[in-house]
């Protein structure tokens, strides 16, 4: 081994490096080495490092090398000595080490066989060519030389450009140009006022009707007026207009179906009414507010009519099937009309925030064959602080209730389950005090209900008595703005179902302080409410997909801040092309642009990779673009597999000369009130969760839908699980920065090894310096520093490429692929092989333990009796260590607030649930914590490097 150090060390003096290239050894018996590959012009050499624990090194000389072969996937082997040895390494691209050693090396690559090669025959130098005699031989001679001296210098001149100016910006293509923020944030606003002499379909004259909004698939339902021909609805529904579309035409009817509601049964129709759009332009609510040209509002009544008889039937729900089955009434006489407002709007508008979200009822055929846009639902926080009650009505025998205050967000129609969470409660007290804060995330439109309801304490024997309850509409409460005083406190009066707020004996339910509010600007940065923020705009260039296994149907879903782009199905083929062009707005420089393939249709579909790049490593109006290798989980075997190759560019253009986006970066990346107002970080993650999954569920009613394998792999949804990948992934990634500091060792070692004596002479006399000038050291540090960034400056748009690689291989723990077939036939061999010699060394082992435990008897009866005397003492002492604890946890539970009791506590299941649900949470923190220091790190390391330009 000292000789062949001594031998590498030699190389080292006589040439320089050519490459360094990070891999793993597999050797067959042998445990992986992780380390380096050293390629020089007459050699490579393999060199472990693993902080001193592995000191393997191999090494292979240019002259004993039979062939290079990188066929296999992320392997390169080299063989030499006649094909009598082999040395296989591993890596996570071998494209770029199989390129270094076939240049410095001048080998020849086979034609039949790609990424493979063999040594050029070597001409005799000495043997002299024949050019021929006289004026013709000279001639000859000297057209060979030139030509001999041209090659050689154009080759070292090439070598110099790409080492300097690092990888070509390839030219911009023309291709057609989507404005997504445009496209998307159009909308189709229905109000509903009011509907008058409707059919009375119930006992007593009167109907329940309710109102069922189509449009184009989607459907919106209305709340139900109770008992009443004429009711009063005011509801406004807002649908997506159909992108590319100027002006709508005669399939952008809109459809209203009247009826009555029967708990119970199913539903009387009432009457039907079609709203015609044919020439109304899609351009009218163009923009954000304030509109230049205000949207026209079309407002009219439409008579009731029976259904079309053209209506197919599948389009309708089991409301319609009631008038199928009772054909014995004949077809019944329709009366009545229906007040409609229609108008093209904006995500903006103030309308919004009330409009009801549409359910998809029906896929439209040819949605997956056109290019659809999403984009998340604007979310806020809502805050509920539960300060105090007053008079709360006494439901006990002695001085008073024992009340607590449940607050629960409500679902108007019953659609959605009910989220609630409750104070503790009060022993004996008709003005508790309960001060206790609770947080809910909701998105626009806001439809759902406030609920307070006060009940009185019990105990575990029975049922809580309702004391009385509260409902305010979400939409009613105020907005909190800036980081200044919150809106105030307020009373709010208790009723009962009757909305008394007394009983028949006159004694009032009571009063509860709250303070309730909207906080718009809370999750701004997960959704990108404020469209006015925008700091540039991001292009992204879809162009085509390659190398796929075999004709199949894909699609690819491009995610750019809180946009979302569903570019068209392409069936049946290998090579699936989109070329499409997108531009979004940008509010967030540290965002992060994905581009992803799947392979399938909307609703069945399977992920095949994916291309991302965070902003902040983009300069200002430069494209970045190639084609990726995508790689993806095997969900069968659990390994990294190569996929496809995408084809995409991204470029992202500041908006006026970079100075928002500069003063972005002066801005804490959360909003204000994230310091000003904190939470928990379980509450922060509860709340992010949350988030993502209203996105899912948003996202499975568009149309047409999105998978939820989609939404989940784009909002990476995998970190608020529990995700052992993701936490092998984060340990990688501080692996590979990790790895610039052994660099910064390799320089310093060879400075001061004598290795090159001219770099160690001037290394000695500039410490000589530092000793006398001791105030240069950190200066002279500071500019290495500089110096170091500049020489990385000119590679910086190759490294920026890399980056947008996909990076899957990561989660399995090292930044390197997983081992072949080969190595796990081989790794199986060795692991029998070491079982068989323990085995044998077991068996030696139970001998000579035999022989101890004979020579130890007689030496343990003189140790027994100390042993168990100093057993008791121990017993004794962790018995009082016990009973001390025990005490303390019953003062600490006599002096905590109390809870209201519910029936999950006394069941072992919930309580196991529990408990499982406290270690995910503790688990999925502490892997996002990892995430995050990852991702610092990277940013750090990132503004030395010019990856953060």
């Amino acid at each position: 081994r000292l000789s062949l150090l001594a031998t590498v060390t030699m190389v080292r003096k006589q040439e320089s490096e050519v490459g360094k290239f990070e891999c793993v050894l597999a050797e067959s018996g042998k445990a992986p080495s992780v380390g380096k590959l050293h390629v020089y012009k007459t050699s490579a050499v393999f060199k472990a490092e693993m902080f001193g624990l592995d000191n393997t090194t191999v090494s292979v000389k240019r002259r004993d090398l039979t062939n290079l072969d990188a066929t296999q996937s992320l392997k390169l082997s080299v063989v030499y000595k006649d094909g009598k040895k082999k040395l296989d390494l591993q890596f996570a691209s071998t494209k770029a080490p199989f390129r270094c050693i076939v240049d410095a090396w001048k080998l020849a690559e086979s034609d039949v066989k790609p990424m493979f090669a063999v040594p050029v025959q070597k001409e005799d130098k000495h043997a002299k060519k024949d050019y021929g005699k006289g004026v013709e031989g000279i001639v000859n001679m000297v057209k060979d030389k030139a030509l001999t001296s041209y090659e050689s210098a154009n080759e070292k001149l090439k070598k110099v450009m790409r080492l300097k100016a690092g990888a070509k910006i390839p030219p911009t293509p023309k291709l057609p140009l989507i404005e997504c923020e445009e496209v998307v944030s159009k909308c189709l606003f229905v109000k509903v006022h009011r509907a008058e002499n409707l059919l009375a379909m119930d006992a007593g004259n009167t109907s329940d009707p309710f109102v069922v909004v189509r449009y184009r698939g989607l459907e919106a339902t209305s709340s139900t007026m109770p008992k009443t021909l004429n009711p009063e609805w005011n509801e406004v529904f807002h649908f997506r207009t159909p992108p590319g579309k100027v002006e709508l035409d005669d399939d952008d009817k809109v459809e209203i179906v009247v009826y009555d509601r029967d708990f119970g049964g199913l539903n009387d129709f009432i009457g039907y009414a079609k709203v015609d759009m044919e020439g109304v332009r899609v351009d009218e609510g163009g923009g954000r507010p304030p509109y230049v040209n205000k949207p026209r509002k079309i407002r009219q009544w439409h008579d009731l009519e029976p259904l079309p008889k053209n209506q197919k039937a599948d389009f309708f729900d089991m409301n319609h099937m009631k008038e199928k089955l009772m054909f014995w009434e004949g077809e019944r006489g329709i009366s009545g009309r229906v007040f409609i407002e229609t108008w093209v709007g904006n995500r903006h508008d103030d309308e919004f925030r009330v409009a009801g979200v549409p359910m998809l009822k029906v896929p439209e055929p040819e949605a997956e064959r056109r290019v659809s846009h999403y984009v998340d639902p604007v979310t806020a926080l809502l805050r509920v602080e539960v300060k105090r009650g007053r008079n709360i009505m006494n439901l006990d025998d002695d001085g008073g209730s024992d009340p607590y205050c449940e607050v629960a967000l409500v679902d108007p129609k019953g659609v959605r389950p009910e989220q609630t969470q409750a104070t503790h409660y009060v022993d004996d007290a008709t003005d508790p005090e309960w001060d206790r804060s609770f947080n809910f995330i909701l998105a626009k439109p806001y439809v759902d209900h406030l609920v307070l309801r006060v009940y009185d304490y019990d105990g575990a024997t029975s049922f809580d008595d309702l004391i009385g309850a509260a409902k305010i509409p979400i939409h009613e409460l105020d907005v909190y703005k800036g980081t200044k005083r919150p809106p105030d406190e307020r009373w709010i009066t208790l009723v009962d179902k009757e909305g008394n707020d007394r009983n028949k004996d006159g004694e009032v339910y009571g009063d509860v302080c709250v303070r309730a509010y909207l906080d718009e600007e809370y999750f701004e940065h997960l959704h990108g409410g404020n469209a006015t923020a925008e700091v540039g705009r991001m292009t992204v260039d879809v162009l085509r997909a390659t190398d796929l296994p075999k004709d199949t149907t894909t699609f690819a879903v491009v995610k750019m801040g809180p946009y979302w782009t569903r570019l068209p199905s392409v069936e049946n083929s290998s090579k699936p092309a989109w070329k499409q062009r997108l531009r979004y707005p940008v509010f967030e420089p540290a965002a992060r642009c994905t581009v992803a393939l799947f392979e399938g249709t909307a609703s069945s579909c399977k992920f095949l990779g994916r291309v991302k790049l965070q902003l902040s490593t983009m300069e200002d109006g430069v494209r970045y673009a190639g084609s990726f290798q995508l790689m993806a989980r095997d969900p069968s075997s659990g390994e990294i597999k190569k996929t496809c190759k995408l084809e995409c560019g991204m470029q992202f253009n500041y908006k006026n000369g970079g100075s928002l986006v500069a003063r972005k970066y002066l801005e804490p990346t959360l909003p204000d009130k994230w310091y000003f107002s904190p939470m928990s970080d379980e509450e922060k993650e509860r709340m992010i969760k949350a988030h993502k999954n209203m996105i899912v569920e948003r996202m499975k009613h568009s149309s047409p839908p999105v998978n939820e394998t989609v939404s989940k792999e784009l909002l990476e949804f995998s970190k608020h699980e529990v995700n052992i990948g993701s936490i092998k992934s984060s340990i990688a990634r501080i692996q590979r920065l990790t790895a610039g500091f052994d660099k910064i060792g390799s320089g310093l070692t060879y400075a001061l090894s004598w290795e090159s004596i001219l770099a160690t002479a001037l290394t000695q006399c500039y410490i000589v310096y530092l000793i006398y000038k001791p105030n240069m050291f950190m200066p002279s540090l500071l500019c290495l520093v500089a110096l170091y960034s500049l020489a990385l400056f000119p590679s910086r748009y190759g490294r920026v490429l890399q980056r947008m690689e996909a990076d899957e291989w990561l989660s399995q723990g090292l930044p390197f692929p997983p081992p072949t077939e080969e190595e796990e036939r081989r790794k199986k061999e060795a692991e029998e092989e070491r079982k068989r010699k323990e085995e044998e060394e077991e068996e030696a082992r139970k001998k000579a333990e035999e022989e101890e435990k004979r020579l130890a008897k007689l030496e343990g009866d003189a140790d027994k009796n100390r042993a168990d005397r100093e057993k008791r003492l121990e017993e004794k002492r962790k018995k009082r260590e016990a009973e001390e604890k025990k005490r303390k946890e019953a003062e600490e539970r006599a002096n905590a607030p109390k809870e209201a009791f519910n029936w999950e506590s006394i069941n072992p299941l919930a309580s196991l649930q529990k408990q499982m649900d406290e270690v995910v949470a503790m688990i999925t923190m502490s892997q996002n914590i990892l995430d995050e220091a990852a991702s610092c790190a990277e940013r750090v390391a990132g503004v030395f490097s010019w990856e953060e330009p």
